[in-house]
């Protein structure tokens, strides 16, 4: 589970890599002097520019991989799940408390270009001590829905495409960490 983790951690900065693309690449510059001339002009940014489609690339290997996330076998069968509450604001809150901030640095000096891999990679070391991350707005923008419920007596995040409507219910889930799991009804 640590490499679907990690790929679910991706996933969740993802939309940094977009925004920042968009922010980043210089349309107007490249409409007038080509593609070649820009590049040459502004180095580091071409470099940050690739290292964004890099980025992206990445993700869409994420996005293949975890389609079959649905698919897999669960591990624990026909649980009782309860105390069912859906957890609608995470992504958005997620998406403006993580994302966003990093969005604003000026990427085409070397300083801001610095500032940047630094505030993500702090980010990331951050997020990989928590469960925060499988909050992202990439899951939700996929159809998923956090919700807090109760296995057991022990209060877990479970994300499922499952629409609850009563508050217990009957899951198969597989644990992704500690505290997170991925559930389907029965």
């Amino acid at each position: 589970m640590k490499k679907l983790r990690f790929l679910l951690l991706l996933q969740a900065l993802s939309p940094i890599a977009v925004l920042m693309f968009f922010k980043t690449l210089p349309f107007e510059n490249i409409l007038k002097n080509g593609i070649e001339k820009t590049a040459q002009e502004n180095i580091l940014l071409m470099v940050f520019i690739c290292l964004l489609l890099l980025w992206l690339v990445v993700v869409v290997f994420c996005r293949m991989y975890f389609s079959s996330f649905g698919k897999m076998e669960l591990d624990e069968k026909n649980r009782t799940a309860k105390k069912i509450e859906e957890d609608k604001e995470s992504s958005l809150d997620f998406f403006m408390t993580f994302l966003l901030p990093l969005v604003i640095d000026d990427v085409d000096k070397i300083n801001g270009f610095c500032v940047f891999w630094v505030s993500l990679i702090m980010v990331i070391l951050l997020l990989r001590k928590t469960s925060l991350f499988y909050r992202n707005p990439v899951l939700a923008a996929f159809g998923y829905r956090m919700f807090w419920l109760e296995i057991e007596g022990t209060r877990k995040l479970g994300i499922s495409t499952t629409i609850v409507e009563n508050n217990e219910l009957k899951i198969n889930y597989t644990s992704l960490s500690e505290d997170v799991i991925f559930f389907k009804k029965v």
